[in-house]
């Protein structure tokens, strides 16, 4: 039998990648104290992301304040903070959402935010951790 070769080229014109950072203003949180926590969504690709989706879900000893600042719509239910779509994101355009957060059980808690986009194969998760402390009187 004879041997075939064959030869193909992929050109990639653009892509998009989401980048996603959290982070609380503020280092240990007093028990019944607020603080605020900021996400910024980047698109760190060469092209448009679209249909970008971020959602934030606290810990048992966080409660959302009914603050937030986004670019978006957004529903609080019970710990989830769910934001609707940005239709689209510029390649190196950046986005941020601003939470109020009140700290309601002593511990280890967190802040997860979790991000999907029509060019994402998974969502893009990141976490940030705060101790929240009981004054002792």
């Amino acid at each position: 039998m004879p041997e075939a070769k064959s030869t193909s080229v992929y050109q990639v014109e653009s892509f998009a990648t989401l980048q996603v950072q959290v982070q609380g203003r503020d280092g240990p949180l007093e028990e019944g104290k607020e603080t605020i926590y900021q996400v910024r969504i980047t698109n760190a690709g060469s092209g448009v992301a679209t249909n970008v989706q971020a959602s934030l879900t606290l810990s048992a000893g966080l409660e959302p304040t009914g603050f937030a600042q986004a670019p978006t719509a957004y529903r609080i239910s019970g710990r989830d903070v769910v934001f609707a779509p940005i239709p689209r994101m510029q390649a190196g355009e950046t986005k941020t959402i601003t939470l109020g957060v009140r700290g309601v059980l002593s511990g280890q808690q967190s802040v997860r935010a979790q991000v999907v986009g029509d060019q994402l194969r998974a969502p893009v998760s990141r976490e940030e951790r705060t101790q929240v402390y009981r004054e002792k009187n």
